[in-house]
């Protein structure tokens, strides 16, 4: 009987992750544009500013898919 080495699913996840972070070219970029990004919708993002009072629609999730928004999170929970 041959021994097979297993590995656990944090330690499969981390080999993996190091192999894709290796493969990822221009990281630089890419967290230049990421910062970009959610700068964006942190500043200018949220269109109803009626409802809540924020501009940041990052705010906005946090605050209607959190608890305590509206009714009885039960029936209006997302997914």
């Amino acid at each position: 009987m041959d021994k097979q080495t297993t590995n656990g699913v944090l330690e499969d996840f981390r080999i993996q992750f190091l192999e894709c972070w290796q493969r990822l070219p221009n990281k630089g970029i890419f967290f230049a544009l990421l910062v970009a990004w959610l700068a964006l919708f942190h500043f200018l993002g949220n269109s109803t500013v009626g409802y809540i009072p924020t501009p940041s629609l990052l705010v906005w999730m946090q605050v209607v898919y959190g608890p305590g928004f509206g009714g009885d999170a039960s029936e209006d929970s997302h997914g």
